[in-house]
């Protein structure tokens, strides 16, 4: 048997005799603060998320405080809410940086447009667009998700004032 296999089979046996106290160690280090942000990257990764510096992108999302889109208060809870922080991202872009913003769940599984910063998503009266360039908030209201829709796909920023 060659080395690795070697240290193949050490390992699985010393897994086997400590099963308990490997699967104790893992919830400790899920309950810190180091151990939830790797959880988080980790979970950001497999969802397809692409980044240069983990650590900068962990320490912006840590920061913000408030949705991109609806500009709601983010709730800090043990599960998920409808306030909940989460990364969006743009899931065309499969080979370079894809992150949009940080904005709350609502508006992360919302219908929202493929281009950056172009949402539609549901309010208490009707469906919203919402629409952010250079720090400006263009946003209007619909009766219906067909009519906000094709709003959006026919949305161009030189025919319209954001003041």
């Amino acid at each position: 048997m060659d080395k690795k296999a070697e240290k193949r089979e050490y390992d699985r046996r010393y897994r086997e005799r400590n099963r308990e106290k490997i699967a104790e160690h893992q919830r400790e280090y899920g309950q810190t603060e180091n151990g939830k942000k790797h959880l988080r990257i980790n979970n950001w990764k497999r969802h397809g998320i692409i980044a240069d510096n983990w650590e900068e992108v962990h320490a912006w999302f840590m920061e913000v405080d408030t949705c991109d889109i609806c500009d709601c208060v983010f709730t800090r809870d043990r599960y998920n809410t409808s306030s909940s922080k989460c990364l969006d991202h743009d899931h065309s872009i499969k080979d370079d940086y894809n992150i949009r913003g940080v904005i709350c769940n609502t508006c992360n599984v919302s219908e929202n447009s493929e281009s950056e910063n172009r949402y539609v998503y549901p309010n208490g009266k009707g469906h919203r667009f919402q629409k952010r360039t250079n720090g400006k908030l263009f946003s209007k209201t619909f009766r219906t998700l067909e009519e906000a829709i094709a709003f959006r796909d026919a949305f161009d920023i030189k025919d319209y004032s954001l003041g």
